[in-house]
């Protein structure tokens, strides 16, 4: 069932979902791939880098840390979106804004990066030699979903904001700006205290 929902959310074929989802609906699609993404993540980092009994609790931490941070991220850029989007006379709801967010979020990690931390593990099992071809796919496949990602932003701010292309643009920019601020106050606040 989420499998195929989150293919139709990539594929751009989910516009009626994404102004219709519910919080809920998100926020529980958002668990599923969060938990998928960080047990894949937690298999490949105990493969290539542990691989000792002692360290399998490695597999049962990175779930629980990939929940946190990817409910934490969408609350967060969410509530962010939507006053910039209100900002800008958008007519949404932030909770249905934030539902379409988990809901692309969910399809982001349960299909493009769970299949990455798949080739991850297999590169763990075959050797060092596969890792260097699993890097530069990473590259190319993480620009690639970062720029569809926003494409999928983009799509459910017009939609659920009813704003017209330029407004729903600069709700995207702002979001950018936004990022970047967090970012240098973030490192500033992290060079002061270590």
């Amino acid at each position: 069932m989420f499998f195929s929902e989150w293919i139709e959310v990539l594929l751009g074929r989910a516009r009626r979902r994404m102004v219709s989802v519910t919080l809920v609906q998100g926020l529980k699609s958002l668990v599923i791939a969060a938990v998928l993404s960080g047990f894949l993540l937690g298999v490949h980092i105990f493969l290539a880098v542990y691989l000792d009994l002692s360290t399998i609790w490695i597999i049962l931490i990175y779930p629980v840390l990939s929940l946190l941070s990817a409910i934490i991220s969408v609350l967060i850029f969410g509530i962010l979106i939507h006053l910039v989007a209100k900002l800008l006379g958008g007519k949404g709801q932030p909770k249905n804004f934030i539902g379409a967010l988990a809901l692309i979020s969910a399809a982001i990690l349960g299909i493009l990066f769970s299949t990455l931390e798949v080739l991850y593990i297999i590169a763990a099992l075959l050797g060092s030699q596969a890792y260097s071809v699993i890097d530069s796919v990473t590259i190319l496949w993480t620009i690639l979903a970062g720029i569809w990602l926003l494409f999928l932003l983009f799509r459910a701010i017009k939609d659920i904001y009813r704003l017209p292309i330029g407004k729903a643009l600069f709700v995207i920019f702002a979001l950018f700006l936004i990022f970047v601020a967090l970012t240098i106050i973030l490192n500033i606040v992290l060079a002061l205290f270590l």
